[in-house]
């Protein structure tokens, strides 16, 4: 494993899904809640199984209902 890597289990095999959930979730930790909603549906729309980036679409869209 190379330095500073982590390793990650996901419920996605999906290299595309992974990449554009982890890039949502950046998002999402630096307060851009519209891309990072954006990115995770992308994501859940490339694996439908991906538990992980559907979960956490459906706590930020809930957020934003609550808003």
């Amino acid at each position: 494993m190379a330095a500073g890597a982590a390793a990650q289990d996901y419920t996605s095999g999906n290299k595309k899904a992974i990449k554009l959930y982890e890039k949502g979730m950046e998002s999402l930790y630096q307060g851009k809640k519209a891309a990072a909603m954006n990115t995770l549906e992308q994501a859940v729309n490339e694996d439908e199984g991906f538990l992980e980036a559907d979960l956490t679409l459906a706590e930020l869209l809930s957020d934003i209902d609550r808003g």
